[in-house]
């Protein structure tokens, strides 16, 4: 049974290109990069595996899910640089590679950059410059490298950033979240609704040195969870999309769940300043 040729478009929801976040995807594109380095090409495991991949963006395509493709990207001041890109030859199609390619120059455009440089040997270069877009770089001479007859010619593409555009004015929850998820809000953030002024309780924590000194700190602690408690119940009557969600029951939950632990320790505190003064 033959199985070097596969009919794929990128339409297909067999195709499903991302952005390596987890350890299984980064071996899946260690093996294809193994696969078609070493073992096609027979480049050395040192040069293959350069000491740069823990300073890359890795991106992974699949088919299904059996990893075909992938590629690093390494970012510089003023342009981003894709390398070891590689597919398993039963998946190499015009298609499926514009898919992927897109997906990239996407998400390097959206933290704002708008160059991308490569480099190929001439027969890749080629198909670069046909299907991706990619000019040869003025200018600049072939590198060659030890084992390899051809050279590898510099390439460059430009891009356009979009608006939203990740920079130094983006929303500070933003920049916090999973590389590729911006858009996202983690399960680690407050609800996207929930107002920005929103208010706080304070993290810091004091010892008090007596009775009165417990009872002021805690009647503070306590001011600000009845403060997040009033927002939420003005959320929920004067909101009229308001609804309570899951996580918006979890913060009533944990917020009486505090009411209780502060009581218990104004008491406890209370009695433990009570026993040594006496």
């Amino acid at each position: 049974m033959q199985n070097n040729v596969r009919t794929i478009i990128p339409s297909h929801n067999q195709i499903r290109t991302e952005v390596v976040t987890t350890y299984q995807q980064l071996l899946h594109a260690y093996a294809i990069r193994s696969i078609c380095f070493m073992e096609e090409h027979g480049v050395k495991a040192q040069q293959t595996f350069d000491g740069n991949d823990y300073q890359s963006t890795h991106m992974i395509v699949y088919a299904g899910d059996e990893p075909i493709g992938a590629l690093r990207i390494r970012w510089f001041k003023d342009f981003a640089k894709i390398e070891r890109l590689a597919f398993r030859e039963a998946y190499r199609n015009a298609d499926v590679l514009k898919a992927f390619a897109c997906f990239v120059f996407d998400h390097i455009a959206r933290k704002g950059y708008d160059k991308i440089i490569g480099h190929a040997q001439p027969k890749y270069a080629r198909l670069w410059r046909i299907i991706l877009g990619f000019k040869k770089a003025e200018g600049k001479a072939p590198v060659y490298f030890d084992g390899h007859p051809e050279p590898y010619i510099e390439l460059v593409k430009e891009l356009t950033p979009p608006l939203n555009a990740i920079s130094a004015s983006t929303d500070a929850a933003v920049l916090f979240r999973t590389e590729g998820f911006w858009d996202k809000p983690s399960e680690f953030e407050w609800p996207p609704s929930w107002p920005q002024d929103r208010p706080r309780i304070s993290s810091a924590f004091m010892k008090p040195a007596n009775t009165s000194t417990a009872v002021d700190f805690s009647r503070t602690y306590m001011k600000q969870v009845v403060a997040i408690h009033q927002a939420m119940f003005e959320k929920l009557l004067f909101d009229e999309d308001a609804a309570v969600s899951l996580d918006l029951a979890e913060l009533f939950h944990d917020a009486g769940t505090t009411y209780l632990q502060i009581s218990e320790r104004i008491n406890e505190r209370c009695l433990s300043q009570q026993s040594l003064q006496d």
